[in-house]
């Protein structure tokens, strides 16, 4: 039985992976609808870099558009069996505590994990403004980390296929990832393969094969 009617969730997820999805399907299985909220979604406005995560205000830690990021979640989640009309993903800008109340009101729980102390941090924020957070677990060993996957996709490692679920991997193989860059005039991702496209990566199509949830990780890189 749901404890709540209608919860919360949230992260960067940049991208989306395997630990992400872990945390909103245990955040689902608290409600009967889940707002999933999207961080850092104005990427030309980055904002509430954390003295301790301060590289998540970093143009390099969100190369993905929250439409882009929408879509991951959306189609990872429906694959995973939930029904479309039971969550639905919106701006969720914990980096200004004034304005986020307009995006999702106080009186809908926020359900977190914590891996580190930026997410210590972050349910002292959202407490301090009024809503309840509940901590889903607490210092579990971490599997799965978005820096990764965005080092991997960018040195054209295909390896990164197996930390993240197939909505991922078909946004990034379709070129989700060209707007990563730090030279504005060329285009050029930090790290890409000489001689491939920004956005492009190494490998076999199929060698996401053989892929498999962990039992944890990264849950919320808001």
């Amino acid at each position: 039985m749901p404890q709540y009617d209608v919860a919360s969730a949230h992260g960067r997820f940049q991208p989306l992976h395997l630990g992400h999805v872990e945390y909103l399907l245990a955040a689902k299985e608290r409600c009967r609808f889940l707002h999933v909220g999207v961080t850092q979604f104005v990427r030309s406005r980055l904002a509430g870099g954390s003295v301790s995560a301060p590289h998540r205000a970093l143009p390099e830690s969100n190369p993905w558009t929250f439409y882009e990021r929408r879509s991951m979640i959306r189609e990872a989640l429906v694959h995973e069996g939930v029904p479309a009309a039971e969550f639905d993903v919106i701006p969720f800008p914990v980096e200004d505590l004034a304005v986020l109340p307009e995006f999702l009101p106080t009186a809908v729980p926020v359900l977190t994990t914590i891996y580190e102390e930026w997410n210590r941090e972050k349910v002292a924020m959202l407490r301090s403004v009024g809503y309840t957070v509940e901590v889903l677990w607490d210092d579990r060993p971490r599997v799965y980390s978005g820096t990764e996957v965005r080092r991997l996709v960018a040195t054209g490692d295909a390896r990164f296929e197996k930390m993240v679920p197939d909505a991922t991997v078909r946004s990034i193989r379709s070129g989700g990832v060209h707007r990563w860059t730090t030279d504005a005039v060329t285009g050029r991702l930090p790290g890409a393969v000489e001689g491939r496209p920004p956005g492009s990566v190494g490998g076999p199509p199929d060698s996401a094969a053989g892929r498999t949830p962990g039992s944890s990780g990264e849950g919320d890189p808001a």
